[in-house]
């Protein structure tokens, strides 16, 4: 695990943009009108943070994005007590962030809103409180709130393999690394 201040570290995580470049762009109403970042977080605390979650729930970013790839595609599982809900079946994430999202570090890869995964008990409730549920989750979103949902988009895989980044913790498409880790069965 490298320091947060390591030049290889960083050179890995900004493929060459500088710094404050990519996380301006990161910010809200830049790239994206809700941001990857908050206003007053850094990509580089983010990241190294989040990496010190990976490598201690024994397990590595490729196969976290990796076992959401292969969910999107149909073909992947997730480990008892937790469900994928596709957007179709949850009336919030249908009509309220459908919007297709580019790579911030201006990749070609893009994504759309996907679904939700979340622990069983979450989706026994009606589907009104799901979707006031998740409603909540994306504009009062607090830190507790983050291991309640993971929102899934086309992008999510992309930005986890090969940047490392799950989404800054004021982003309302945030993926909690230890609910993913969870979810997959990939803790060790």
């Amino acid at each position: 695990m490298r320091e947060i201040d390591d030049p290889k570290f960083v050179a890995d995580l900004t493929w060459g943009i500088p710094v404050q470049g990519l996380e301006l762009r990161m910010k809200p109403d830049h790239a994206s009108e809700v941001g990857f970042l908050g206003e007053d977080e850094s990509l580089l605390e983010v990241v190294h943070s989040d990496w010190v979650t990976v490598v201690d729930l024994g397990t590595t970013h490729g196969r976290i994005g990796e076992s959401l790839m292969d969910l999107l595609k149909g073909g992947g599982s997730l480990a008892p007590g937790f469900e994928y809900r596709s957007k179709w079946e949850i009336e919030d994430i249908r009509t309220e962030v459908l919007g297709e999202q580019g790579c911030p570090w201006k990749c070609t890869d893009r994504g759309l809103t996907e679904g939700v995964i979340a622990r069983t008990e979450t989706f026994q409730e009606s589907r009104e409180e799901i979707t006031s549920a998740v409603s909540d989750f994306f504009y009062n979103r607090t830190p507790d709130s983050a291991n309640l949902f993971v929102v899934v988009t086309g992008l999510l895989p992309h930005l986890i393999r090969q940047h490392f980044f799950f989404e800054g913790r004021q982003s309302p498409y945030r993926a909690e690394p230890s609910l993913l880790i969870q979810a997959f069965g990939l803790k060790r």
